[in-house]
């Protein structure tokens, strides 16, 4: 296969447009600064910031998002510089197609757009609308692979809604998110400081000081730096005041953080204008060599650092493999979602239907799988034309139904559904079954994932907050079975569940607080008193102040106090 498999060709891709960006953005900072070693540099420092870093080597928008920015960037200083008719087409196109890759393209290229407007307003206008035509390859794309399509593209009112994310909230991040908001102050805290990995404690009072040296009156380019200035704002701190987005877990830190790489580039510019706001000295000489020594090591220590397994897709086949032919697995979650759809766009257990929970709300995701049987045309309990789990189950007699990932909430039908563990997965049933002999199968396939190329990889899990939420997923498994067995009224299989909680809780590097609690329940039912004490002050201790049952454990606990 040309290029080796598709994920490492994606990942090639992105590779490919962080290069882009670099020298785009060098190519902007020598017209601008007239330097060769500052541009040199500061574009060098800009491709090994950690995000950049992170998000050139794997398979997403923001690489080929930041090369736009970089190309706005040098095609409003070459207009600004030698304005004509084509210029200003060049730089209106460039925007335009920049938009049909990310919209957040917008908050840093239509500053840079007014601020060059001027003479040739018009083109500009028409360069973008030219480049906007981009778009129209979504439903080409629909039409080449509707299987693999997002949206109702094929319609006009489809069409609208995918290009303004009408799902998502046009102008927030998410529409529907875990966990409540964060407040303002801690995300602005996260920009901060992704900001100051960025630049180096060096470098951040330096943009400080080259935003302020630019933007003074008789500066040179000082409509475009003030563009600049408006742009940070906007796809910084305006960005996040908009995305109304949780940072409840590492992981949906990450999510938001991602969002904090196209500031990089005007605050990596004013860095630039204020080393050269020191003219030529031996300090700003020192800085550029701090600055490419300080790049050649940041990349060095994260090649070194980044993990050879790729964690997504040994998830996708621990968790596809075990399954019976012609299942449906329900899935919530990109990191499940992603990682199943690539593992059979590869041919990896094509049998199984796999249902994203979230889209299955949607009538166009549920029109794309004629192989099942649909009560409703989305599901919605208790709407109009809507069907419920259970219902999809009982129309679907013949097909085996697991969940990864857990439940949407929100459908009163789940409770009456049996779930049982099975490796990464769970097996729902709508009718009882012999516990011993479930509990039986449920042991065998987590024995099963313990020896798998998965579990071996997710025990050397990088930092990354997506490995991490992969590797998590092997411990939930485990967590599974002994709430399975904590649940049963069998005494042999209630101790069993209690000894692996304790296991589990000795082994985990930072035990979360449902592993408490679920000991609580094993030690009250067996009459364990001081076993029954710790896993409350522990689970009491973790959990959130606003957590339902916090109550009821507080008075048991204060129940054994008093005794």
């Amino acid at each position: 296969m040309l290029w080796g498999p598709l994920a490492h060709r994606y990942n090639l891709f992105s590779g490919l447009a962080a290069a882009a960006a670099t020298g785009l953005l060098g190519a902007a900072l020598f017209r601008w600064t007239r330097s060769t070693l500052l541009a040199t540099a500061a574009a060098l420092a800009a491709f090994c910031t950690p995000l950049m870093l992170q998000y050139s080597t794997r398979t997403e928008v923001f690489a080929l998002n930041q090369a736009m920015a970089a190309l706005v960037l040098l095609l409003a200083l070459n207009h600004s510089e030698l304005p004509s008719p084509r210029s200003a087409l060049a730089l209106g196109l460039a925007a335009g197609v920049g938009l049909a890759n990310h919209q957040t393209l917008a908050l840093l290229a239509a500053p840079l757009l007014i601020a060059s407007v001027r003479p040739h307003g018009a083109r500009v206008v028409a360069g973008a609308a030219l480049g906007s035509c981009t778009y129209a390859l979504v439903p080409l794309g629909a039409l080449l692979g509707p299987e693999q399509a997002w949206g109702d593209v094929l319609s006009m009112r489809g069409f609208v809604g995918h290009v303004l994310r009408a799902d998502y909230g046009t102008f927030q991040l998410a529409a529907e998110v875990t966990g409540a908001a964060t407040p303002l102050g801690p995300q602005l805290g996260a920009f901060a400081l992704s900001q100051l990995q960025a630049l180096g404690w060096v470098g951040a009072p330096l943009a400080v000081l080259g935003a302020w040296r630019a933007t003074r009156p008789g500066a040179s380019h000082r409509p475009l730096a003030l563009a600049l200035a408006v742009a940070w704002l906007l796809s910084g701190p305006g960005f996040i005041a908009l995305a109304h987005f949780p940072m409840s877990s590492p992981l949906l830190s990450a999510v938001l953080a991602r969002f904090f790489l196209l500031p990089e580039l005007p605050a990596m510019v004013f860095a630039a204008l204020g080393v050269l706001s020191l003219g030529p000295t031996r300090v700003a000489t020192a800085l550029c060599a701090a600055a490419l020594l300080g790049s050649a090591a940041r990349a060095a220590l994260f090649v070194r650092e980044r993990p050879t397994e790729a964690l997504p897709e040994l998830y996708a086949a621990a968790l596809l493999e075990p399954l019976p032919r012609d299942a449906v697995l329900l899935v919530r979650g990109d990191l499940l979602s992603n990682a199943v759809r690539y593992a059979q766009l590869l041919g990896q257990r094509s049998d199984v239907v796999a249902l994203d929970q979230e889209l299955l709300t949607r009538p166009w995701y549920v029109a794309r799988h004629p192989r099942l049987s649909f009560p409703a045309g989305r599901w919605e309990p208790g709407g109009a034309g809507a069907f419920s789990l259970r219902e999809l189950l009982d129309a679907n007699p013949q097909r085996p139904f697991y969940l990864a990932g857990g439940l949407k909430p929100g459908d009163p039908s789940t409770t009456t559904l049996q779930r049982w563990p099975a490796a990464l997965a769970e097996r729902l049933l709508t009718s009882p079954v012999e516990p011993a002999a479930a509990l039986a199968r449920s042991r065998e396939t987590e024995q099963q994932l313990s020896q798998s190329a998965f579990a071996r990889a997710a025990a050397r899990a990088g930092p990354d907050p997506w490995d991490q939420a992969a590797a998590e997923e092997l411990w939930e498994a485990r967590h599974r079975v002994a709430v399975a067995q904590v649940s049963t009224s069998d005494p042999a299989l209630l101790s069993e569940g209690e000894e692996r909680l304790w296991l589990l809780i000795s082994q985990h590097h930072d035990p979360p607080a449902q592993y408490y609690r679920n000991a609580a329940i094993a030690a009250s039912k067996l009459a364990h008193p001081e076993r029954l004490r710790a896993a409350l002050e522990k689970y009491l201790a973790l959990a959130p102040a606003d957590v339902p049952d916090r109550a009821l454990f507080e008075a048991e606990l204060a129940r054994l106090d008093g005794n």
